[in-house]
């Protein structure tokens, strides 16, 4: 559920689909990055623990985050970033330190991202890769006119959507291997 001048913009028909879709469009973007950690990982056992231990870090923040936008509702509400209510309670450096690192956040995500598409494109053909990441950062760039808003309420849940299909296609058993991957 988004939220736009305190009115809902629903994403999803129910929240167990928006969570169903959330965790999709997380996994759809988490594919490519972790596709080439683990392959770096020789371990089973390795990547095991890597999953486990992010699973439980990605949970607690989650939670964390959770409990202090809950902690100043109704209010954040009305933001589109309700996490900026949260924000907004620090003093001023920390709320400060905040800005910064979601700045960062945000800009590590999208030179990932944009790594990862350009990767998988030289993987094709090799003078693809400038080519592949300037449409990327371009396409990144446009998109980011977009208000957060608008993002919440229609990119995320059509990513969930392509995430699911993704999803199933790699847990579809394959006909010539026997097996899922």
């Amino acid at each position: 559920l988004g939220w736009r001048g305190g009115a809902a913009v629903a994403a999803a028909p129910s929240w167990w689909a928006a969570a169903g879709l959330y965790v999709a469009y997380n996994i759809l973007l988490a594919v490519p990055v972790m596709a080439a950690l683990g392959a770096a990982v020789p371990s089973g056992w390795a990547r095991w623990q890597g999953g486990v231990l992010g699973g439980v870090g990605l949970g607690v923040s989650a939670l964390a985050v959770h409990l202090a936008v809950a902690a100043r509702m109704p209010g954040a509400a009305a933001l589109d970033i309700p996490m900026l209510a949260a924000a907004q309670a620090l003093p001023r450096w920390g709320a400060i330190f905040f800005g910064v690192l979601l700045f960062i956040q945000v800009f590590t995500t999208a030179v990932a991202m944009v790594f990862g598409f350009a990767a998988r494109m030289a993987e094709i053909r090799p003078r693809w890769f400038q080519p592949a990441a300037t449409a990327a950062a371009a396409v990144g760039f446009v998109g980011g006119e977009l208000s957060f808003a608008d993002v919440v309420g229609s990119v995320y849940p059509a990513m969930g959507v392509v995430g699911l299909a993704v999803l199933a296609a790699l847990l579809w058993p394959r006909r010539r291997g026997g097996g899922a991957i």
